[in-house]
């Protein structure tokens, strides 16, 4: 199963802005969709090297199998999921 994690904080702009996308995203896609904020959340940032926001991550089985990070359009989101998880 392929999970999409999306490491945001309430005070990022660019995190609030793909937020209402992400579980369309995820039904579209056929993802589990998991929101983690940084700030109720450090360790798990820490483990997973954001360093920017947001981060998204693609994962299958707890492998990392896509990352992306800053604020993307749409379009360019699903390029990327696409790209992803086509050899899934």
């Amino acid at each position: 199963m392929n999970t999409l994690i999306a490491f945001t904080a309430k005070w990022c702009a660019p995190c609030r802005k793909i937020e209402p996308i992400l579980g369309e995203l995820g039904q579209q896609y056929g993802l589990t969709v998991e929101t983690i904020d940084v700030e109720k959340s450090p360790e798990i940032a820490k483990e997973n090297d954001v360093r920017c926001l947001p981060t998204l991550i693609i994962t299958n089985s707890g492998k990392t199998i896509g990352r992306q990070n800053g604020l993307f359009s749409k379009d360019s989101i699903c390029r990327w999921i696409e790209k992803a998880i086509g050899g899934n």
